[in-house]
């Protein structure tokens, strides 16, 4: 068995850092967070739940919002999915970038649950439901239209911007 070395502490080391703890100053009380800037209230100038949404199919309305973004080539839309509610099956003809901004969805990859972001590519199809007992919103920016793919909805593709 090794013995440990010794180690020399003259007298006044206990002494020398209690007086330094006693001088240290006391920690501050942790601030508030400061509240959460609802930054698409303000850009849209009312809340989300109470814009002019448009029925798009079943169980989704949108309200296009891409004019509020001068100079932007891609579609930048809210979407809106009642609480328990199914979007048609699609699949996307480009990108989709989307951000879960209230509620939660599922589909054939996860919940996603609010703040998640999820990409989308035309080698995803999905077929999104909202879960639990409030709408899910979500901000998507989309390169290209959606693209239908159910069996009657895609007679539709023809008409989707």
């Amino acid at each position: 068995m090794e013995q440990q070395p010794r180690v020399s502490v003259s007298e006044s080391m206990f002494d020398s850092i209690l007086a330094r703890i006693d001088s240290s100053p006391a920690p501050q009380p942790m601030a508030k967070p400061a509240p959460r800037i609802n930054v698409l209230q303000k850009l849209l100038g009312e809340d989300i739940n109470h814009l002019p949404w448009k029925r798009q199919l079943g169980d989704v309305s949108v309200m296009d919002i891409t004019d509020r973004f001068p100079g932007q080539q891609e579609q930048v839309v809210l979407q809106k999915l009642v609480a328990g509610g199914k979007a048609p099956a699609h699949t996307h003809r480009g990108s989709e970038t989307t951000i879960v901004l209230q509620g939660a969805f599922a589909d054939q990859k996860g919940v996603f649950n609010q703040w998640d972001f999820v990409v989308l590519t035309d080698q995803d199809e999905h077929k999104p439901v909202a879960v639990g007992s409030e709408d899910c919103i979500t901000l998507s920016v989309l390169s290209a239209p959606i693209k239908l793919t159910g069996t009657f909805t895609r007679l539709l593709n023809p008409f989707i911007r």
